[in-house]
């Protein structure tokens, strides 16, 4: 994945040909033709080629390819978006990480452990209305990079993450690599800070500025949130509330 709902692809050909990608309705046979022209890339001398690509979560996509002769190939056989999406459907911290459509199996320590460059973690509605998770250890620092978290859409946060039985002195949650999105979420009650950014290019709240898609950052022992680091540079903030839930100040200790 390349992040924004971009995925990056790479694939062989015969030297020089173009390769014509387009997406496609769904077909149980699995070779559907193209529907909606994406893009074409060109195959270097080796046969390699890479393009980056708009494609949703469950879109599949097909190609066909041309040599200089213009010499034209049938569509090839469909491809799921590789781009996985992954429902936090419990408010516990066990390391649950089957995260199938199935209920009840996939924590956010399990989801943040299996999730890749490109993914994305959500939320069940109906679980987390309001939900509060209370970790008990470290969350997995989020080091893939273009990886979005995202809370359901209300105008106070209804993920809740809560670091009031944390056994150690760790923060809420680590962003340690870049292009990341993360909204939607309350972090609250960390020893240290509740959320640490030492990536680049990071979209912490929603780019529209509503917000039903900020953060909520309160009662942390140290800052809210914590940009660190030369390599943190790029990263923007939009329509946080940091120290106060409604009229309530609830400040961060730094």
């Amino acid at each position: 994945g390349a992040g924004s709902g971009n995925v990056a692809l790479t694939g062989s050909a015969c030297a020089a040909c173009t390769v014509s990608l387009y997406r496609v309705a769904a077909d149980p046979s699995g070779h559907g033709e193209g529907l909606d022209y994406i893009t074409t890339a060109t195959a270097d001398g080796g046969g390699n080629w890479n393009a980056t690509l708009p494609l949703a979560i469950g879109q599949s996509l097909t190609a066909f390819a041309k040599d200089p002769a213009n010499n034209i190939s049938e569509f090839g056989a469909n491809v799921l978006n590789p781009v996985d999406q992954f429902t936090v459907d419990r408010t516990d911290d066990a390391l649950v990480s089957t995260c199938t459509a199935a209920a009840s199996d996939c924590t956010l320590r399990g989801a943040l452990t299996v999730a890749g460059a490109g993914d994305s973690i959500v939320f069940d509605a109906a679980v987390f209305n309001p939900g509060v998770i209370s970790p008990l250890t470290s969350l997995p620092a989020i080091t893939q990079g273009s990886l979005t978290i995202e809370g359901p859409s209300s105008a106070t946060p209804k993920v809740i993450l809560d670091g009031s039985s944390f056994d150690t002195n760790g923060e809420g949650l680590l962003l340690a690599s870049n292009g990341n999105v993360l909204s939607g979420l309350w972090v609250r009650g960390f020893a240290t800070d509740g959320v640490v950014v030492t990536g680049s290019g990071n979209h912490l709240g929603h780019s529209s500025c509503t917000p039903l898609r900020g953060l909520v950052v309160t009662g942390n022992s140290g800052w809210g949130i914590r940009i660190s680091g030369e390599a943190a540079d790029a990263n923007q903030l939009f329509s946080h509330r940091i120290g106060t839930v409604g009229s309530s100040a609830l400040g961060n200790g730094l």
